[in-house]
């Protein structure tokens, strides 16, 4: 009986350094989560970034315009290539009225 509580005497004392211990590696243990977490969203927001950009050059029209250059051989006409085109049995709202 005296050795029992002995032993929970002795649990008494030390329950609050075990506990103490338990809340630093706890907190110790978010705190690296966090650190992770925090480096992970640093690179997604770095790839972000990356992708962003290239988006912004890839829908510029001096990009498109020099892509169809390449790839469609397109190119802007000169003076005396542009004609209009009448569009035969439509009318327009113009000859309506």
């Amino acid at each position: 009986m005296r050795a029992l509580k002995i032993l929970f005497l002795i649990l008494i004392f030390i329950s609050p350094f075990i506990l103490h211990v338990w809340k630093k590696n706890m907190v110790n243990a978010i705190n690296i989560k966090i650190s992770n977490l925090t480096r992970e969203v640093q690179n997604i927001e770095r790839n972000v970034m990356m992708l962003d950009s290239k988006w912004r050059e890839k829908v510029s029209s001096s990009y498109i315009e020099k892509r169809a250059q390449e790839k469609l051989k397109m190119r802007y006409p000169e003076k005396g290539e542009i004609f209009k085109i009448e569009y035969f049995g439509i009318e327009s709202k113009e000859n309506e009225g």
